[in-house]
């Protein structure tokens, strides 16, 4: 197999952001993104048991930025993706509160320009190994990258992220293929990992941050067993376990950054350049884990289906997921530590004969189980009325006890 990839984006877009107590902060930036790869891949029969995979794969990939970060509802965005600002503005003071601008102090602007050009040769080395006719096992060796780019700052550069990853497993059915069992284990090794936490800028406004990590390791294993109970019933369950930490990783942020038990060490590491002069300090999450990466994740399911006279059929199933405690932001703050939980879920739904149609009804998160996603921190981010922020993330909730109905047919 042999292929090409050509990508070429230009997007421009006006970002509006009402930060309550500071002026309002606008983004109006061209985006430019150009993207060129070829790759191959083929597998050699060395026995008619034993097979061997090669791939290669180039890419190229240049990006661009230009364009402003403002101040103020009153921004003449019709001077914007090119324009020149007003030739007299007043200081960008992000962390003192002022006054709304008005038509004599239009805000403030700050450019926006920056350039990334990178290119990856990533390859991917496999055997495979034909035990009997119902199993095989193998093992692959590969690397993964992806691309640099921008955050909102002059500059807000991050560099490409890569990946090499280990693989060995096997996969099996038994018992007339009624009993499907596989196991896979692996090993990854990050280096330059990409990350966003909320953090300053060099122009002393705060932000979310996409900046590199530095190294980080991954490694687990994850058994699946499916089995056909009798012709109308099949349970179904995964386990999957997961080691997953920073080897290394330190940010700046406004200070105290995050505090309280467990959370990452920090140390002094001077002031901002530009008015307030706020203090900063470095903070060390070596050694912590990845965020939304749970130790154990586990899930089982149970199907049946109710066979109709005319072709037709129902079909009925039931699901559990449980994942255990893990963090959900980058900062590793206390209240973003997220408690283990399970969820259930259930749907059931009539097929007509030849799934010429359907129409399936579901229920996802029956215990109406409060659970989260990702977040950032917040307890560093100034106001009108405190030092700091609320002290607390800024979390993604996800979805409570949720009803549905979906239709589906052929043609």
């Amino acid at each position: 197999m042999v292929g090409g990839y050509y990508f070429n984006e230009l997007t421009g877009f006006t970002l509006q952001a009402d930060q309550t107590s500071f002026h309002a902060r606008n983004l109006i930036p061209d985006i430019s993104t150009k993207s060129l790869a070829g790759f191959g891949q083929g597998t050699l029969n060395v026995t008619d048991a034993l097979h061997l995979t090669l791939g290669v794969r180039y890419t190229k990939e240049d990006k661009s930025t230009a364009g402003w970060t403002t101040t103020g509802f009153d921004t003449d965005f019709s001077l914007a993706h090119g324009g020149p600002p007003p030739a007299v503005v007043p200081p960008c003071l992000y962390f003192t509160p002022a006054p709304a601008p008005t038509a004599a102090s239009p805000g403030c602007y700050a450019a926006l320009s920056n350039a990334i050009s990178s290119s990856k040769t990533t390859w991917k080395a496999g055997l495979e190994y034909d035990v009997n006719p119902t199993s095989m096992v193998y093992g692959t060796v590969s690397t993964g990258f992806k691309a640099g780019g921008f955050f909102a700052a002059q500059d807000g550069v991050f560099k490409p992220e890569t990946l090499t990853a280990f693989t060995v497993g096997s996969k099996n059915r038994f018992m007339a293929n009624r009993l499907q069992f596989n196991i896979e284990g692996y090993y990854w090794k990050y280096k330059d990992k990409q990350v966003s936490h909320l953090g300053p800028k060099t122009d002393g406004s705060l932000d979310l941050i996409t900046e590199n990590a530095g190294d980080a390791t991954m490694y687990g294993i994850e058994p699946e067993l499916r089995f056909m109970v009798t012709e109308n019933d099949q349970l179904e369950t995964t386990v999957s376990y997961e080691h997953a930490k920073y080897d290394n990783f330190k940010y700046i942020t406004v200070a105290p950054g995050p505090t309280g038990p467990g959370t990452c060490p920090t140390s002094a590491a001077g002031a901002l350049n530009v008015p307030p002069f706020a203090p900063l300090v470095q903070v060390n999450c070596s050694g912590f884990g990845i965020p939304m990466t749970p130790e154990w994740v586990v899930t089982a399911a149970y199907k049946h289906t109710f066979p109709l006279g005319n072709g037709a059929r129902v079909t009925g199933e039931i699901s559990a997921n449980y994942r255990s405690a893990q963090v959900s932001g980058e900062e590793q703050t206390l209240s973003e530590a997220l408690p283990s939980y399970t969820t259930l879920d259930a749907l059931l739904g009539y097929h007509a004969t030849g799934d010429a149609w359907s129409v399936t009804a579901f229920g996802n998160n029956l215990t109406n189980k409060e659970t989260y996603g990702s977040s950032f921190f917040t307890g560093s981010v100034p106001s009108l009325t405190a030092p700091v922020g609320p002290v607390g993330p800024t979390t993604l909730v996800n979805a409570p006890r949720t009803f549905g109905l979906r239709l589906a047919a052929k043609f």
